[in-house]
């Protein structure tokens, strides 16, 4: 099943959800977000798929977030329209692999922890950006924040740009739970996959939902996404936000707003 922005296929009782823009790095845009909605609702409906994995297009980039060049064009237009960010839905009980390809970056982390776990490619490099581009990260940071120690995740989400994480890093803290060549990683996620659905389905089920509600419940995320989401939104008044993407787009260091407020 070919979206344009996504592509779906089905083996085996497994479903291949593969993000398909790599001519931009697998960004996410309105378009990749609408093909993934329906690709979600159909691995929920069809009972004959147990479970999923999910990679993207090429050997280069798995996601690298929000297409902050269509973000960066559409405010030079004077848009202020906001490109929602492709994720799998927290309700989906189905068993979700993320197969890691290569660049995780911003918003592609949504895969990685709206994905039960995630092996990757040795050539796979994470970084965060947010802050390079005068974003907030919230759920991409407060998702990762509970699959790995509190010194790299805040490393990571002050360094921007700046720095990347290789595979065997992710791999030491548990970002991923295992690293292999580019050409075995679709293969190994299939094996992977494959022993989960020799297990009992209706148990599968149960134990993914009561280990994501508990995870909810004890880390209190739902409160801390609403409590990120409000200091994004304060922070984004000062129009770093829009200068950011500006920049990106126009390939040019940005300006930024002086700190106000609490933050002077």
């Amino acid at each position: 099943m070919a979206h344009g922005a996504a592509l779906y296929e089905t083996r085996n009782h497994i479903g291949y959800v593969t993000i398909n823009r790599p001519d931009r790095g697998n960004a996410s845009n309105w378009q990749l977000c609408e093909d993934l909605d329906e690709i979600w609702a159909e691995i929920r409906r069809d009972e004959d798929v147990g479970g999923a994995i999910i990679t993207g297009a090429g050997e280069r980039h798995f996601c690298t977030g929000l297409d902050q060049r269509e973000m960066g064009e559409a405010y030079g237009r004077g848009e202020d329209r906001a490109v929602r960010m492709a994720s799998p839905p927290h309700d989906l009980w189905k068993p979700l692999i993320a197969a890691v390809n290569g660049v995780v970056a911003g918003g592609g982390f949504f895969f990685l922890s709206g994905s039960d776990f995630a092996i990757c490619s040795e050539n796979a490099t994470f970084l965060e950006p947010h802050v390079s581009v005068g974003w907030i990260p919230v759920r991409e940071m407060i998702g990762i924040s509970t699959r790995m120690a509190f010194g790299p995740v805040m490393r990571m989400a002050l360094m921007g740009t700046a720095e990347r994480m290789d595979a065997r890093r992710a791999y030491e803290l548990g970002l991923v739970t295992e690293v292999v060549p580019l050409p075995r990683l679709i293969p190994r996620c299939t094996e992977v996959m494959e022993k989960i659905l020799e297990q009992s389905t209706t148990a599968i089920r149960c134990t993914k939902e009561m280990l994501f509600r508990a995870r909810m419940e004890m880390y209190a995320l739902t409160q801390a996404l609403e409590m990120g989401a409000a200091l994004r939104e304060l922070a984004h008044t000062a129009g770093d936000r829009r200068e950011g993407s500006r920049a990106f787009a126009e390939h040019r260091k940005p300006q930024w707003a002086k700190p106000t407020g609490r933050w002077k």
